[in-house]
């Protein structure tokens, strides 16, 4: 990856790419994994999207705050059990308006950002606002 410039509204936005927004520290839940613990994972780190893998470290499935929040679900569920299976993803070097447009039409609040399969970072809607560009 070419270094990170710093961000110019304007003709540079559309030259700008995910890789220099987007969240680089992931925490994820196993799909085998309790809603309890889920429920504190995001609590305790004040985050809104929690990636799923399995146990190959494959992303399988998203859970976000707002699925957990809005339903009564039992404690002892499992992720699996409660994960959006159909997600949506995007690469480090597409560029943020492109991962904008995905999470607009799709009506989601996050994409998780995929490097030749393995999860390499997460861009939300936090980390579009905070460039004004939500």
């Amino acid at each position: 990856w070419e270094l990170a410039k710093p961000f110019v509204k304007g003709d540079a936005y559309s030259q700008n790419k995910v890789y220099k927004i987007m969240s680089t520290e992931v925490f994820t839940v196993n799909e085998n994994d309790s809603v309890r613990l889920i429920k504190s994972i995001m609590g305790w780190k004040n985050i809104h999207h929690l990636p799923v893998i399995n146990k190959n470290n494959k992303i399988v499935g998203i859970i976000s705050y707002n699925s957990i929040s809005k339903r009564t679900i039992d404690d002892e569920a499992s992720a699996i059990d409660i994960m959006v299976k159909d997600i949506k993803t995007a690469f480090p070097e597409m560029k943020i308006e492109e991962a904008k447009q995905i999470m607009l039409k799709n009506k989601i609040g996050c994409l998780p950002i995929l490097d030749h399969g393995e999860l390499a970072g997460m861009l939300t809607k936090t980390d579009l606002e905070k460039l004004n560009l939500k």
